[in-house]
């Protein structure tokens, strides 16, 4: 059985429409998007996902939202805890090479997967399926289907969700997410 660590954005989601996992795990660490980001899963879970999706509330992280040291290690580490105790033997990511941060390079989940094997060894794999496609051919398969636009992957630099401004003073994040639709749309 497998879980999907799920956040609401564009790439989760291809994940989640790709793989169809058996349940879906939000964590909230005190994001300040977090509210919008469980709207966003909790939409998706019940539209178009139909698997249960699970909520686990963990200590804030410190720092700015764009970056936390090892930050995905802890939601990788607690996600593994979460899939062990539940009776689930794999956790999906939503993370594809071509990144910028080390830890959503394949060589990074093959670390996790090892780092795993040798501590317990724990009954459970880590896999990023986004590493094994063309991720432009399955946005562009996906993106004529789904309603992708609804995924959640702003940065709340104005402090309320890019969507509800004009497109000229949307973030990074929500202009990229738009271009990268825009064109998987295109015939």
């Amino acid at each position: 059985m497998k879980v999907l660590l799920y956040s609401g954005g564009l790439d989760s989601t291809l994940v989640a429409l790709m793989e169809r996992p058996d349940a879906l795990l939000f964590i909230d660490w005190g994001q300040k998007a977090a509210k919008y980001e469980w709207q966003c899963c909790k939409w998706w879970a019940e539209r178009y996902l139909k698997v249960p999706l699970f909520k686990l509330r963990i200590a804030p992280l410190q720092g700015d939202y764009s970056y936390i040291p090892a930050r995905n290690l802890n939601f990788v580490v607690t996600a593994v805890n979460w899939a062990v105790v539940n009776g689930y033997d794999e956790v999906l990511l939503g993370i594809k090479d071509g990144d910028l941060p080390p830890d959503t390079k394949p060589i990074w989940v093959k670390a996790l997967n090892l780092f795993f094997s040798v501590i317990e060894p724990l009954p459970v794999t880590i896999r990023a399926p986004l590493h094994e496609v063309n991720y432009d051919e399955i946005l562009r398969e996906y993106a004529r289907t789904y309603p992708l636009m609804k995924t959640f992957s702003c940065s709340l630099l104005n402090r309320v969700p890019c969507n509800k401004l004009p497109e000229n003073q949307w973030c990074c994040k929500c202009k990229e997410k738009k271009q990268k639709i825009s064109v998987a749309s295109c015939p």
